[in-house]
């Protein structure tokens, strides 16, 4: 998360200037709806018998059970080479296959050799084979296990949602990939939260960009930033100044620049207003009497 910049307050003797009004709103921050609520998605579902899609892997856990026939039952984990210790039939291959494969392949195993008419039921009871990392700006990050066809969208759910609002951009870390795949969850490209992962996927949540608004404003603080915002529209969602800002003298703090602004003029049509770029520092001055 960003941490926000203190207000600081700077003297001068010129005289204060007219206040910008709050309501006279020309930009508006992006509503929290207008992305896709990641921590409103199902997630797939652990216990599930059968997941579509998915094929088992090295340190699932599958729960095999033979009808009337206990001492073939019980819980398996896939090994390293992709098998299973099966009673009777020995290092059994199931890797990459799905829960009812594997079901198909014990019962004609069982039946050509050992049991008439075998009844068996596989369920994956612990997803284990396939991790990806989730990272940024989410309430719960971590590692976390694909359980069949997930979206970016659902293992951001599966990792508490996002941690703040403003969320506009994921990027995925993909093995065999130089660069990573950007996922856009705004304006045309929305649909891209669907995105399939796979198996080692790091997906970042790249936290909100933002500039910051201090000094003689209502509400100083960081306020969400948009392509072409300038410094009077920063100030207007900051609450409008106060009937202390001296307008004559704003500073935009850029890395180790700092520009003068005069919003008096901007204001009055006279001068062209500033663009800001993300983690800009907009400070307005206090007038003094």
């Amino acid at each position: 998360m960003l941490a926000l910049t203190a207000p600081v307050r700077a003297a001068t003797a010129e005289d204060a200037a007219p206040q910008v009004p709050a309501e006279a709103a020309t930009t508006e921050a992006a509503p929290e709806d207008a992305a896709p609520r990641a921590d409103t998605l199902d997630t797939p579902d652990p216990a599930s018998p059968t997941v579509p899609g998915y094929g088992v892997g090295p340190r699932d856990v599958l729960a095999i059970e033979v009808f009337q026939e206990d001492s073939l039952s019980g819980e398996f984990v896939v090994a390293e080479d992709g098998t299973i210790d099966f009673p009777l039939l020995g290092r059994v291959e199931v890797d990459g296959l799905s829960p009812s494969e594997i079901d198909a392949l014990l019962t004609r195993r069982l039946g050509a050799e050992f049991l008439v008419d075998p009844q068996v039921q596989v369920q994956v009871r612990a997803f284990a084979s396939k991790p990806v990392r989730v990272l940024g700006a989410v309430k719960k990050p971590g590692i976390y296990q694909l359980s069949g066809p997930t979206s970016v969208l659902e293992i951001v759910a599966m990792a508490g949602g996002m941690s703040t609002t403003g969320v506009t951009e994921l990027r995925i870390t993909r093995r065999g990939r130089a660069d990573p795949i950007v996922v856009r969850l705004d304006g045309a490209e929305a649909g891209d939260g669907t995105w399939n992962l796979e198996e080692g996927d790091t997906i970042l949540v790249m936290p909100p960009k933002v500039v910051y608004v201090a000094g003689e404003v209502d509400k100083p603080g960081a306020v969400p930033f948009s392509e072409g915002m300038t410094v009077s529209q920063a100030v207007i969602l900051a609450g409008g100044s106060n009937q202390q800002a001296n307008l004559r003298k704003v500073f935009i703090k850029r890395g180790d620049d700092q520009i003068r602004v005069n919003l008096k003029r901007i204001l009055q049509g006279r001068e062209e207003d500033v663009v800001l770029q993300p983690d800009d520092q907009v400070l307005i001055s206090e007038s003094v009497l």
